[in-house]
């Protein structure tokens, strides 16, 4: 477990954020599959965000950042479904699975509706980081063999300062991804009041980061 230091304090302050954000309630409905669909993504986003947090805290630096990926899916996918989707092209996607649409059709079609001039992309890490080998390639790879080559190579950053970066990288994203659903939710489906709340309370928590 990591000792008290710069990067444990803003893994606790990451996983405050995420508990500040809990009480999310929907509104009465009745809710259709679209509804419920993003609602149960918006807690996997959650749940990813503090698996992240709890990773890092145990050291298991390459396991936080193959987590990314499917934090920033599961988070634009609650953005996607509330939306850009009807509630028949849900009942579609029952049947047909391989129709979900994959990371740059997600953002294609979210900044489509929205005309956001590509502020969607601006809150995600580079998708060269989100790529097919996020769960095993040579972001991976580096993790495990920079200790070894910091020892012999001097001009490499100290094993330390390796993952304060790869810590901040995880913890930034996460706590993005968390509360754009968050907010998107309690705008749609939750208390719109709720949404600068969540907003405010997130820059808060990024203002404190060590």
């Amino acid at each position: 477990m990591l000792k008290d230091g710069p990067t444990s304090r803003n893994i606790s302050r990451s996983l405050e954020f995420r508990a500040a954000t809990a009480d999310f309630a929907l509104r009465k409905g009745p809710f259709g599959a679209r509804e419920l669909a993003a609602a149960a993504l918006h807690e996997v986003t959650s749940e990813h965000q503090s698996a992240i947090g709890l990773l890092l805290k145990f050291e298991r630096f390459a396991s936080a950042q193959a987590m990314i990926r499917p934090c920033v899916e599961s988070a634009l996918r609650t953005v996607w479904l509330l939306r850009c989707t009807t509630e028949v092209d849900v009942e579609k996607l029952q049947t047909r699975p391989r129709d979900w649409p994959n990371l740059e059709d997600l953002i294609g079609r979210i900044e489509g509706v929205h005309r956001m001039g590509g502020s969607i992309r601006k809150l995600l890490p580079p998708r060269t980081l989100l790529n097919d080998l996020t769960h095993g390639g040579f972001s991976q790879i580096a993790d495990k063999i920079h200790p070894a080559y910091a020892k012999v190579n001097a001009s490499v950053i100290s094993n330390e300062r390796w993952r304060e970066v790869v810590a901040k990288f995880c913890i930034k994203h996460a706590d993005r991804m968390l509360c754009l659903s968050s907010v998107v939710m309690h705008i749609d489906l939750g208390d719109p009041a709720k949404a600068d709340l969540v907003s405010e309370i997130y820059k808060q928590t990024v203002s404190t980061y060590e």
